[in-house]
């Protein structure tokens, strides 16, 4: 897996500001680096064909190798996919599939929390003398899978971190 970064600013990938917002997203935690960012804001040409254009990257990463970016693409494929598409399930499972083999000898574990007569799932990274503990959770439209690298560099910084989703995320 290669080293994660987190890149300074707001880029100019796309002229559609929800696409534009989309590949920023995955750029800013580090998943897609600028040029491959780039490319696919200048092959995308709207929300038509970014199913079949981030698809096809997620392929060609997971061919390369590339699992993490790999897991991304369908991720980011998966976001503007709608419910009623048969592809959206296959989507998410080609995600959390690729997500968890790239992270697979990473220093945490997936917990259950108990929640109101059922479960929230969650990641908990646990440094060996945690200066204090950080609680993630994303917002209606997220996974906890996407704070990995967040979540990642604040552990190695020495916090306890716990990343949960809530009901119907994930």
């Amino acid at each position: 897996m290669r080293e994660l970064h987190f890149p300074v600013g707001y880029q100019d990938f796309h002229e559609d500001k929800h696409i534009n917002f989309q590949l920023n997203r995955w750029y800013s935690f580090g998943y897609f680096d600028l040029d491959k960012t780039r490319q696919v804001g200048q092959e995308v040409t709207g929300l038509s064909d970014w199913k079949e254009v981030l698809v096809s990257y997620g392929e060609q990463a997971t061919l390369a190798g590339n699992i993490l970016e790999a897991a991304f693409f369908f991720r980011a494929a998966e976001f503007f996919t709608l419910p009623s598409d048969p592809d959206k399930d296959e989507l998410y499972d080609r995600f959390s599939a690729r997500f968890y083999a790239a992270v697979a000898d990473a220093d945490f574990e997936r917990v259950s929390i108990p929640f109101q007569g059922a479960y929230l799932p969650a990641l908990h990274f646990m440094p060996a003398t945690p200066q204090g503990v950080i609680v993630i959770h994303g917002g209606l439209d997220s996974f906890m899978e996407e704070f990995y690298s967040m979540a990642r560099y604040l552990a190695s910084a020495g916090y306890e971190i716990v990343l949960f989703e809530g009901p119907g995320q994930g």
